[in-house]
């Protein structure tokens, strides 16, 4: 994390309004606290349908406001105050950046600003989903932000709007300040009258970035002793004091019909100038901001893990948003909380109830279910010695129910590109399956979908290179269990892609293309598909299993024949004939069933509701008993095994005592496997 980011979040971003006294403070204390919380619940049906324009919307502005904390402003009000002259230098820097490329933008998002696309100094009427109109991919907006003078400032065209005087500490003088340039009543509104010999909170109180909360500068609660916190209806800690932020952040789960904190995402609060402050949620949904907030204020949700830095999540598909937008991380706009009570904000995601597509209450539902899976995967992954993925750049096309992992970021793009050329050149006829959660689409055409740019051109297109994720999930799904279930998926593939070379890994990309998907037995280099899809499948049911055990919860498979992932994790053989042997592993894992009723993939007929039945079924002979583990294939699924074939030769170096070599051979063959 640069510099940057831990000075500008205490000294520069943050004005006085947020870290001040209150000039009339009443004292605070849990029995007199009688404010109700803050929800916003996003598509809650039980006062209707809250849903917003499927175009999105733009956020409208007022008039132009003459800048109270402009140094030269500052120091006119001072000498008016006091009848001297003081100059004061600037504190911060009130910038606006004027990208000219897509690199400029990666550079922003790398700088891991806030950053607006209008004015600070303009008042926001209604908060939106964007406010530049443009939709020319080339035409890109101006971003506005500040800076503190100590800190560099990103190697972006930029201009300084104004110098800034943020730290200025006498009430009287910040007064004169609003009153001299017209924002008298804000002021009066926001404080009352200062108290004679009264001095805002210092602002030299640093805090640190990678910390869920910041450093204390004072609770404020005025309680006279006591706890600072009381615990609210989510049963997260904040802050007994009103004008404190905090409160939680929850999702539909659609298997547990509750809802489930968002894990690690970042919380920022704006208030009506230039004071804004970002935190970041614990693996509750908690969160809570150490800095008094008056009058009205914003917040915005970022789907950025700060506390651990696994993921950032991009969004495609979002109805209204300008396609610079994908480029960065996706940033929900929650909307506004009149004070004084900021304290207790809940913000509810609530899952789908329609077919539309990349509304308000799908793409944040859709992010914060994979944002979750992310984290949930680290947690199974750790306990079945799986190997955690690296941070992940994470796009969610929301049009889309397919998926795929590239780790374009890690292998880089330019090789990423030869083996999309290469896997093109191969001569050799698509094969989709359709059918399946991870569904085999043809990855190139979902490509197309996410850049927008035609298949011919997609291959020397340098958006390709910006929008493309190292991970992208398909989000058109209804449920959390069969969303997370693609997205443990493709987090399989980028844990996998740890324990290979990157030569292995551009072998399965030239595969993936040539094969326009999963392909089938006789694709080219048909294993490397065979082997990364499989293990892919394998974990993801074990996730499955794990964190939707039946009958604690019920689950939406896609074959009706199966009341739980569990069985449907026994009774799976093969994608397709042959090929893709997606039960292998648990079968050498789990106990001996010498007589198993097992289906393939390519066994199963769409019924007119959209779900699945198995048409045909087939004997399988199990009698390998408990020979390996999860933590056993990771350890050897290196760039050494390209196939099924040399898996089986792996297995037979490691054969336990307790399992014969012809029992082994035999499990195998039953996959169609050739040893």
């Amino acid at each position: 994390m640069k510099r940057i980011l831990f000075y500008t979040a205490c000294l520069a971003l943050v004005t006085l309004h947020s870290c001040q006294e209150d000039f009339t403070t009443p004292e605070f204390t849990v029995d007199k606290i009688s404010s109700k919380p803050v929800v916003f619940d996003i598509n809650d049906l039980s006062a209707g349908a809250k849903e917003r324009d499927d175009d999105g919307r733009r956020t409208i502005l007022g008039p132009e406001r003459e800048n109270p904390f402009d140094v030269d402003v500052m120091n006119k009000a001072y000498n008016i105050v006091y009848g001297k002259d003081r100059r004061r230098i600037p504190s911060d820097y009130y910038v606006v950046f004027h990208p000219e490329s897509y690199d400029d933008l990666v550079t922003l998002e790398d700088a891991d600003l806030f950053l607006l696309d209008f004015p600070w100094t303009r008042e926001i009427l209604e908060l939106g989903d964007y406010y530049y109109l443009s939709t020319d991919a080339d035409d890109l907006p101006a971003l506005y932000t500040t800076f503190s003078v100590s800190d560099k400032i990103p190697e972006v065209p930029y201009e300084i709007i104004a110098e800034l005087n943020l730290a200025e500490k006498d009430p009287k003088v910040v007064q004169k300040a609003y009153e001299i340039t017209g924002n008298g009543k804000e002021f009066a509104a926001n404080w009352g009258n200062p108290k004679n010999g009264a001095k805002m909170e210092n602002e030299m109180c640093f805090e640190n970035d990678t910390q869920l909360e910041p450093a204390d500068c004072g609770d404020g609660s005025g309680s006279g002793g006591g706890s600072s916190f009381i615990t609210n209806d989510c049963g997260c800690e904040i802050y007994i004091n009103q004008r404190k932020p905090g409160g939680c952040i929850q999702v539909d789960d659609t298997q547990y019909n509750e809802f489930m904190g968002v894990r690690r995402v970042r919380v920022v609060a704006k208030n009506s100038w230039f004071s804004w402050r970002r935190v970041e949620t614990d693996d509750n949904g908690c969160w809570k901001v150490n800095r008094e907030f008056r009058g009205r204020a914003w917040f915005f949700v970022k789907f950025k893990d700060r506390v651990s830095d696994r993921v950032k999540i991009r969004l495609a598909g979002v109805n209204g948003w300008r396609f610079w937008q994908k480029s960065f991380t996706a940033q929900h706009a929650v909307g506004q909380v009149n004070g004084p009570n900021f304290h207790d904000i809940t913000i509810r995601y609530h899952r789908r109830t329609d077919t539309g597509t990349g509304n308000e209450t799908h793409y944040t539902w859709s992010a914060a279910t994979i944002n979750n899976a992310v984290h949930e995967f680290h947690d199974v992954a750790a306990t079945e010695g799986i190997n955690a993925p690296p941070e992940i750049n994470l796009m969610v096309m929301l049009n889309q129910s397919g998926g795929f992992a590239p780790m374009v970021r890690q292998i880089g793009f330019g090789d990423f590109r030869d083996a999309l050329v290469d896997g093109l050149a191969v001569n050799n006829n698509p094969n989709q399956g359709p059918f399946g959660a991870p569904n085999p689409l043809n990855p190139l055409l979902i490509l197309e979908d996410l850049i927008g740019v035609p298949l011919n051109i997609l291959v020397y297109s340098p958006l390709l290179r910006y929008f493309l994720g190292d991970v992208n999930i398909g989000g058109n799904y209804f449920t959390s269990d069969l969303l997370k279930r693609l997205a443990f998926h493709e987090l399989t593939h980028a844990s996998h892609f740890t324990g290979v070379n990157e030569d292995w890994w551009t072998n399965l990309i030239i595969a993936t293309v040539a094969a326009r998907g999963h392909g089938n037995e006789d694709s080219f280099n048909a294993g490397y598909l065979s082997l990364a899809e499989s293990w892919a499948d394998h974990v993801a049911y074990t996730m499955l299993r794990e964190l939707y055990p039946f009958p604690t919860v019920q689950n939406s498979n896609v074959i009706n024949s199966f009341p739980s992932w569990g069985v449907q994790h026994e009774w799976i053989r093969n994608e397709s004939d042959n090929h893709i042997p997606n039960g292998l592993y648990n079968d050498l894992i789990d106990g001996i069933t010498p007589n198993e009723t097992v289906y393939d993939e390519s066994d199963l007929e769409l019924q007119p509701n959209n779900t699945f039945n198995i048409i045909l079924t087939h004997p399988l002979i199990d009698k390998v008993d408990s020979a390996f583990d999860n933590a056993f294939f990771q350890e050897n699924l290196d760039e050494t095994v390209n196939s099924p074939e040399d898996l089986f030769s792996i297995c037979e170096e490691n054969l336990p005592p307790t399992t014969s070599l012809i029992d082994l051979v035999r499990l195998f063959q039953e996959y169609g496997i050739d040893v």
